[in-house]
């Protein structure tokens, strides 16, 4: 039986249609707050690496910087404010809960975080050496609620990057069933024919930039695509290995909060792919399915050409399509393989994805059902499912989002975004399966525990000494 107390993955309209307040420049990032927090038996060790996530708060968004050592914990604790507002908000009836996948990207010595409530970017430095960072700057995201930033470098250029950044904006949805069915913002937003041109199509959309990472300096270059409210707004924009596609998960229109979607009450999500030319996003095609709702993550394959996206709201004749595997054969987006997540295909919210640096394995991650699905890659098809891997029993249901692969592939990080605001660490065995090891809850924002929407942690990457 599904639980309804905090059943949502996203941003419904009550909270997708809020208008985030401006930034807060506080200066709040002046000096980095260490909250040393060092787990038992780690605090001696020399770090292997850093690991960050924000806070995401309803106030100034905040990165959360930890050092990461060999046994898979993590300590040292250090926060650092973004000078712009994180989304979260606790008086909304979903907490200003929404997707997104890649919100937070290292790049050379940088280190880049959307600020969802603020509408900008943040650029810090990053040490390498130390794992520390310092605010160098906030840039406008030219649309409303940024939430993914992807990237790729400049042909030629040793130090140019090209970087784009997806904007969410709002999405309509249908919520609950029988007396509490109701439509979000209201009936009649739906009665309009949401495939027109619409003003709110100008800030949901994807944007591009140049990024000189021997400056740390960001130019604006020009729109990739707008996107009209029917199929949603964006939730991951990412490049191709080769950087010469750029692809964007749509979150459709669901219906959640229910055990049984309503099929005539959704609008399938979209997945575009362009062809990536001289800067320009060109020759769009996409794929869509009817019942396949709520994209959000997505990995490339090693062939430019494979996508593997998971969805969160499935009608009941297709609860197999937690995962989906697509292929682009330049004209067109088609349908290659469809993959069960979590035990049954029942109500799991399959959202966040990740792969390991070899591309052999992916890990899909439900945010409902709190569960890690592995899936084994050869030749960018999946050849088999292993068993799912929960956390301990008396986590919350609707917690785990974005998730991370450290570089040597012995540890698997996981956000408890919504919940139990933590990390959580998993170990991966030769074969690829996961075993849950322990969690860190933040420091920063552990006053808040039990009170979902005061956080909603957002992103989480890292890197490995060197």
């Amino acid at each position: 039986m599904i639980q309804l107390s905090f059943k949502s993955s996203l941003p419904l309209l009550a909270v997708t249609f809020l208008m985030f307040t401006a930034c807060n420049n506080s200066g709040s990032n002046e000096k980095a707050t260490n909250h040393s927090a060092h787990q038992p038996d780690s605090s001696s060790q020399a770090p292997v690496g850093y690991i960050y996530t924000t806070t995401n708060g309803e106030g100034e968004n905040q990165v959360v910087g930890f050092e990461r050592y060999a046994d898979g914990n993590l300590g040292n604790e250090k926060v650092y404010g973004t000078q712009s507002n994180g989304g979260s908000k606790s008086t909304d009836p979903v907490f200003g809960d929404y997707d997104y996948q890649g919100s937070i990207q290292i790049i050379d010595n940088y280190l880049l975080t959307v600020n969802t409530g603020g509408n900008t970017v943040s650029v810090f430095d990053l040490n390498k050496k130390d794992g520390s960072l310092k605010w160098k700057s906030n840039f406008d995201s030219k649309g409303q609620r940024p939430v993914s930033i992807g990237y790729t470098k400049v042909a030629g250029s040793e130090t140019e990057y090209w970087v784009t950044v997806a904007n969410q904006w709002g999405i309509p949805t249908a919520l609950y069933e029988g007396e509490k069915f109701v439509r979000l913002p209201n009936d009649a937003f739906f009665k309009q024919d949401l495939a027109k041109p619409d003003a709110s199509d100008e800030v949901r959309n994807v944007q591009l930039y140049k990024f000189d990472t021997k400056t740390g300096t960001v130019t604006y270059s020009g729109l990739v695509d707008k996107y009209t409210r029917k199929w949603g707004g964006p939730v991951q924009v990412a490049f191709s290995p080769d950087g010469k596609k750029i692809a964007v998960t749509l979150w459709g229109i669901p219906h959640f909060l229910t055990e049984h979607p309503i099929l005539k009450e959704t609008q399938p999500s979209r997945v575009y792919v362009y062809d990536f030319v001289d800067g320009k996003a060109i020759n769009p095609r996409y794929f869509e399915e009817d019942g396949v709702i709520g994209a959000v993550g997505f990995n490339w394959g090693n062939d430019n050409s494979t996508l593997f996206v998971s969805y969160f709201n499935l009608i009941d004749t297709k609860t197999d399509h937690g995962l989906v595997v697509l292929r682009d054969d330049n004209k067109k987006l088609i349908k290659q393989s469809n993959h069960t997540t979590s035990a049954t295909g029942d109500v799991d919210e399959a959202c966040w994805t990740a792969m390991n640096a070899d591309k052999s394995m992916l890990y899909v991650v439900s945010f409902y059902s709190n569960v890690i699905t592995p899936f084994k890659i050869e030749n960018n098809k999946v050849v088999k499912t292993l068993p799912y891997e929960g956390v301990k029993k008396d986590n919350p249901v609707n917690d785990l989002k974005d998730v991370y692969v450290a570089p040597d592939n012995k540890m698997l990080y996981c956000i408890g975004a919504l919940n139990s605001y933590s990390i959580k660490h998993f170990m991966i065995a030769a074969d690829g399966s996961l075993k849950f090891h322990d969690e860190k809850v933040l420091d920063i924002t552990k006053s808040a525990l039990g009170k979902p929407g005061v956080y909603d942690l957002c992103g989480l990457a890292g890197y490995d000494v060197q």
